[in-house]
């Protein structure tokens, strides 16, 4: 008998390494003839076993630019945001509306923010999306997607992230006229109240927990509760399945120059545009730690946030204590190579502590038991200090004044507030900083920091539901086949 066809979407680097690895693509071959559909052919070929598994490949065209889908498209967005009134959504508005730098910008920020407010309801959200549906189904027609969809008749299309979805609307919209299943992955634990509008409407939905099904069913109360599945993310399952040899303490510390006899800190950096003074803390650290005596003096190692394109760290380089990671991302196509997964689970293994603000490694670094120090201060500058002054002027490429002035924007407390991350503020797995003083002191008795596995085992049944496994791909694909059958 003939195997149903599926289209599955890769809009960016993220989604092939959670969704093309072997296991996934192999469970899925048994059921179906699988073409796949990427933004670049660049770097698949450290994929080649699930290729060959694949029927076809094509690659997502570049999107015409129709201001009136566009207009629709961001002024949904902001409608939707203003409605769920969430702080994660008020700070996402603030932070777009005080980006415009031209005037032009601005005027067009302040009507789309005028509009947005008057839609923002549940009767002008409807409105919205209907007539945002119509305009796409109407204008928005790729003769490509039609060609492909027409030569493969896919039974179900699945976008592998439904965040990242510029690349992928036209493909899902031409897949909707068809009258085609759909289904996607809600990419992170956040984006329900902090990342806007599930844009357009999906017939299937795959999400991390119980918590964000529950999210999804009240700001989207016309999607059907049993078509939200609970199956976890594939983004940790290689952190539960034991197919690579792990490093021992001398052989991770090799990969960077690090002594094995001494502590590692682990500072994992947060995203450029949102995070302001994360050059001085680090900074301030590494002076800290030439308090410790020498010979048990520890080292920090430094994951700069893979998408950060910025060289607000470079004036750091060359002090003492200082070790950069190589996080073996392919940064132009924004591709975590299977590598990156390796290295990224045995730094886990390896350090004594992490600290980052407020970031998702927090929970991987409970995955393995690690002390974790989440900072929640934003530092000053001393621009009288040479490398300080140097930082200053790297971070002011960054942000506009207009987003400087406002205190919020700089304020790294406010993290912690968040819906998404409040439960793991209020945990007690974590030691929170308010103060550079209150790092010292933590720094200092760190080997005094450890996690409470009860309370982590508490904490992780609301983030991840019992799917802490190595077998998310293995859920979604079962839910994929399940769907069609």
């Amino acid at each position: 008998m003939k195997k149903k066809s599926i289209s599955i979407i890769y809009p960016r680097g993220e989604t092939i390494s959670n969704f093309l690895t072997l296991p996934f693509i192999k469970n899925l071959s048994e059921n179906f003839e699988i073409n796949i559909v990427v933004y670049s052919k660049e770097h698949l070929n450290l994929y080649k076993d699930s290729l060959k598994l694949i029927n076809s490949v094509s690659v997502i065209q570049p999107r015409k630019k129709l201001v009136l889908i566009d207009l629709c498209h961001h002024l949904l967005d902001l409608s939707h945001n203003i409605w769920i009134n969430t702080k994660a959504s008020n700070d996402r508005l603030i932070i777009k509306m005080n980006q415009s730098i031209m005037i032009f910008d601005k005027i067009k920020s302040t009507l789309l923010l005028f509009f947005a407010r008057i839609f923002a309801n549940k009767k002008g959200l409807f409105f919205l999306e209907t007539f945002n549906e119509f305009v796409n189904y109407k204008l928005n027609y790729e003769d490509y997607i039609e060609d492909h969809f027409r030569q493969y008749n896919p039974t179900i299309v699945f976008n592998t992230s439904h965040i990242h979805n510029f690349n992928s609307l036209n493909w899902i919209y031409s897949a909707k006229r068809r009258k085609i299943k759909t289904a996607t992955f809600i990419f992170s634990w956040d984006n329900i109240t902090s990342q806007g509008r599930i844009i357009p409407k999906y017939d299937y939905l795959f999400t991390w927990n119980n918590e964000t099904k529950n999210l999804i069913s009240k700001f989207y109360p016309q999607m059907s509760y049993d078509k939200i599945f609970v199956t976890g993310t594939p983004q940790f399952d290689t952190y539960f399945i034991n197919d690579d040899k792990p490093l021992n303490r001398v052989e991770f510390c090799n990969l960077y120059g690090l002594n094995s006899e001494k502590p590692i800190f682990y500072y994992t950096t947060g995203m450029a545009h949102h995070m302001p003074g994360e050059p001085i803390i680090v900074k301030n650290i590494l002076e800290y730690l030439e308090n410790f005596p020498f010979e048990n003096r520890p080292q920090l190692l430094l994951r700069i946030y893979p998408k950060d394109f910025t060289d607000r760290f470079k004036p750091l380089l060359g002090l003492n204590n200082l070790f950069i990671q190589d996080t073996f991302w392919e940064q132009k196509a924004l591709l975590p190579t299977p590598k990156a997964k390796y290295i990224l689970r045995e730094s886990l293994r390896n350090v004594d502590l992490g600290i980052n603000i407020a970031s998702t490694i927090t929970l991987e670094l409970l995955m393995f038991n690690k002390p974790v120090i989440n900072i929640a201060y934003t530092p000053t500058y001393n621009r009288d200090i040479r490398i300080e002054e140097e930082l200053f002027i790297q971070e002011r490429k960054i942000y506009t004044e207009k987003q400087l002035r406002y205190l919020d924007f700089v304020d790294n407390k406010k993290w912690y507030s968040f819906e998404h991350y409040k439960q793991v503020t209020e945990s007690g797995c974590i030691e929170l900083c308010y103060s550079f003083k209150e790092l010292q002191n933590k720094l200092f008795e760190f080997k005094q920091i450890k996690p409470d596995k009860n309370k982590v085992k508490n904490l992780f049944d609301i983030k991840f539901s019992n799917t802490l496994d190595g077998k998310s791909y293995n859920r979604i694909a079962s839910k994929l086949i399940e769907i069609v059958n």
